[in-house]
């Protein structure tokens, strides 16, 4: 099946660190949740809707209408209103929130209103980034020293899945020893 044992050693490998990867970016995935309920916190406290740093980050504040299907309506209670209401094409075997949402958004603007007994309506305020882009880009100092050593660690990867640097290994522990730094 495999030619030989450095090809399941490489399997291994791979499969372990993908597990952990995930894991490792569901608890990140957590922590940016925390920390911008903490930005949007402080923003509404400071009255701001949106500043614009130094750094070239504009965090701004936007306030989104959640619409979705209430958990005790039935998917085919769900069904027939939305045929009642002209909005059949949108029925699948089930209705992805995604979709919902924005034909109940199209629904609204129409000048319809939604029934409280099948949906929740309810604003949910959100924080947007404008300057990521520039921000990620620019190779200052100000960047954290753990982004620094995420994009060179993922540069590292892309050109090891590439085949074009075999020299990745020791790249990689001279980068975590230095702390990211790539000089």
């Amino acid at each position: 099946m495999f030619e030989n044992d450095g090809q399941v050693k490489q399997i291994k490998e791979l499969a372990e660190s993908i597990v952990l990867t995930e894991e490792k970016i569901g608890r990140m995935e957590k922590e940016v949740i925390a920390k911008k309920e903490a930005l949007i916190s402080l923003m509404q406290q400071a009255g701001q809707t949106g500043v614009k740093l130094d750094s070239g980050l504009a965090p701004r504040l936007e306030t989104k209408q959640r619409i979705g299907k209430r958990k005790e309506v039935a998917a085919g209670d769900l069904h027939v209103w939305l045929a009642q209401h002209g909005l059949a094409d949108i029925i699948k075997p089930t209705v992805h929130p995604g979709t919902l949402q924005t034909t109940l958004e199209g629904f609204i603007a129409a000048g319809n209103e939604l029934p409280e007994n099948i949906f929740n309506q309810f604003d949910q305020t959100v924080i947007r980034f404008n300057g990521r882009t520039r921000f990620l880009q620019d190779p200052r100092p100000a960047i954290h020293p753990d982004h620094r050593l995420l994009i060179l660690v993922e540069d590292l990867l892309r050109q090891w899945v590439s085949g074009s640097d075999k020299s990745f290994e020791c790249r990689l522990q001279c980068a975590v020893v230095d702390g990211g730094a790539d000089d």
